[in-house]
């Protein structure tokens, strides 16, 4: 099993200079992705608060070839297409990240965070449905402004 805590000595100060992440964040981020821990977080991109669970990228793509399978309609063909695509970006990200520790490099450096179960708030309102349980969702590293561990509820 990883050790956080040599996870956050070898991450926590890696973050190229002037890098727009948040050390902490971008290391329980990594925790995340290296040993698949998976965890409420509340981010702020902008003027919009993201709520959900902090998933890796490997199981963002299963999840996303999941949805596609089931909600698929009438175009099969498109729909078998780009669940193989999700599977083929699984295989490079799980490959990319067995080359980087075999040549002896950082394990994983998260460009993009994923969620499940994501639901969007502004001003205290939701922004999804009520009573919805939420989608699969992905940022661009540089776009979180601010974080909270835990997931907000609907008032």
């Amino acid at each position: 099993m990883t050790d956080p805590g040599a996870i956050f000595e070898k991450h926590a100060y890696e973050l190229e200079e002037g890098a727009n992440t948040d050390w902490f964040f971008y290391t329980i981020a990594t925790l995340v992705e290296e040993v698949g821990l998976e965890i409420g977080m509340t981010i702020q991109t902008g003027a919009i608060l993201i709520s959900g669970t902090l998933i890796s990228e490997s199981r963002y793509f299963d999840e996303v070839a999941k949805q596609i399978a089931e909600k698929a309609t009438g175009q099969q063909e498109i729909a078998s297409a780009l669940t193989n695509l999700c599977k083929i970006a699984n295989q490079a990200v799980r490959d990319n990240r067995a080359s980087r520790v075999e040549a002896g490099l950082k394990g994983v450096q998260p460009s993009y965070f994923q969620f499940k179960n994501a639901k969007f708030f502004s001003a205290g309102t939701q922004l999804s449905a009520p009573g919805e349980q939420g989608i699969l969702w992905r940022c661009k590293r540089r776009d979180v402004s601010g974080f909270l561990i835990g997931e907000l509820n609907q008032p």
